[in-house]
Formats: C-alpha cells, sequence, structure tokens
C-alpha cells in the first residue's frame, strides 16, 4: 500500500472569493477529504470505523496558505501520515497548483482516536497501526504559540449561532467552518481597529479544539491583536466553556 496519497481538485465558480481565489476554507474542506479517501484507500473509510463504533476527531489544525488557485485551477493535493502513537496521530498534506506545480498551502492536523458514542480516547487498533505506517517529516515546522500573550489586549467580540448547514455527521461543527469564523472576526476586528479589512491576507490559521460545538448553541468569538496586527489571538466559548483557541498570522 502507498503510504502517500494524492488527489485532485478543481477550483469550481462557487468556490472562489471576491478576488477571485479559492476560499481558505474550500482548501482545508480539501485537506480533509483527502484524508478521508486516504484513510479508505488504506482500507478504514467511514463505513469500517462505523462497524468499530470509533472516529478520529481533529484536535489541532495548523495551516499555512502560500499561493492563491483561481477558477478552473486544477489543485493536486498529497497525504501521509507523519506519526501515529497511542490516541493520535498527524496527518500531513500539501496543495500545489498542477499547471505550474507551484506550493499553494500546506496542513499539518492532529486526530485524536475516540468512542462514536461517549468521545472518550481510544487506544488505536493495532491492525490500523500497521496500515497507517509514518511516511515522511511533517509538512510544515510546528507553530510556536506565544507564551505569554499580552493580558488585558483590547478585545473585540462578536456572537454567531451554529446553524444546521455547519454541522458535519458527528453532529458538531465541520472544522473547516472555523476558518471562515476567523477570518470574518479577524476582518471585523481589524475594521473596528480602523483598518482597511479588504486588504488583509491570511497567512496561517493554528485552531486547537477542546470542545465541540454543535447546532443551535450560541457562541462568542473574542479576539485580540498584537501592535501591529500581524498576529491574533482568538477564543471561541459557549459560555463560560472554551470550546476553541486559536492564532492567525496576518
Amino acid at each position: 500500500m502507498n503510504p502517500l496519497f494524492t488527489t485532485t481538485f478543481r477550483v469550481r465558480g462557487y468556490e472562489v472569493d471576491e478576488r477571485g481565489n479559492v476560499h481558505h476554507a474550500v482548501l482545508v474542506n480539501w485537506f480533509q477529504e483527502t484524508a478521508f479517501q486516504a484513510s479508505t484507500a488504506l482500507g478504514y473509510g467511514v463505513a469500517e470505523y462505523a462497524a468499530l463504533g470509533t472516529a478520529w476527531v481533529v484536535r489541532e489544525l495548523d495551516v499555512e496558505f502560500l499561493a492563491d488557485a483561481r477558477y478552473g485551477d486544477e489543485v493536486v493535493i498529497e497525504s501521509w501520515v507523519s506519526d501515529v502513537r497511542r490516541v493520535r496521530s498527524h496527518r500531513d498534506c500539501v496543495a500545489r497548483r498542477a499547471r505550474d506545480g507551484a506550493l499553494l498551502a500546506h496542513l499539518r492536523i492532529d486526530w485524536v482516536y475516540v468512542d462514536r458514542t461517549t468521545g472518550m480516547l481510544r487506544r488505536v487498533p493495532a491492525e490500523i497501526s500497521e496500515r497507517v505506517q509514518p511516511f515522511r517529516e511533517p509538512a510544515m515546522p510546528a507553530f510556536a504559540a506565544p507564551e505569554n500573550w499580552r493580558a488585558g489586549a483590547p478585545r473585540f467580540e462578536t456572537m454567531h449561532r451554529v446553524q444546521a448547514f455547519e454541522i458535519d455527521e458527528m453532529h458538531i461543527v465541520n472544522h473547516p467552518n472555523y476558518i471562515n469564523w476567523l477570518e470574518e472576526q479577524t476582518r471585523e476586528a481589524f475594521a473596528a481597529q480602523g483598518g482597511a479589512a479588504a486588504a488583509l491576507q491570511f497567512a496561517r490559521h493554528f485552531l486547537e479544539f477542546k470542545q465541540p460545538a454543535r447546532v443551535g448553541e450560541v457562541v462568542t468569538l473574542a479576539s485580540a491583536s498584537s501592535d501591529d496586527a500581524r498576529l491574533w489571538h482568538h477564543q471561541i466559548k459557549r459560555g463560560d466553556t472554551l470550546l476553541v483557541e486559536a492564532f492567525t498570522e496576518t
């Protein structure tokens, strides 16, 4: 079995933004779909995990954007596993434009293996570990979150009600939707500071998922920026419960 899985997506008209570039959440959707296809190719697809009563859930997502794809471009995605541990595994992906080989983005996801009913961590079965062998080094260096984010920094807050179309089959918010939330939040926060939101270019998002959000829940997004507005710190909460902690580089 080839540990390097490759697939291709073509950018469709409804997947581009006002600049004509593919939405970042679409790229993350493709990365996630590639991971599903890669696992299926190794003999463990949705049906097999359902029979086991288990699932892989995203614990951390780190994605960096380097160039753009536009309508009609073919995007080639390569995916591989860089480590497998007792209850978790990292899967890495890179995306390139087919016509010139330009590197568009790379991503690293830390998945944890859980019981579908209880959500509790489960040990990765030996037969899965044997098939999902680490292949190569991670696609990108680990994100280094600031140790001491400025306490008391001005925070910009908005509210969001989770919609049914944002939910996946696990009945939680599908992870690429958080990319849309963070980018819109950052634009609004930057505009509130007097910045030109349309000029923002998003370079990287790092998200740590602590608790899931579900349909109908109202969540608070709170954000603060570094002095130069190049780094943003976000927290997504349901009441006092922290759901997601994230950083955005612009």
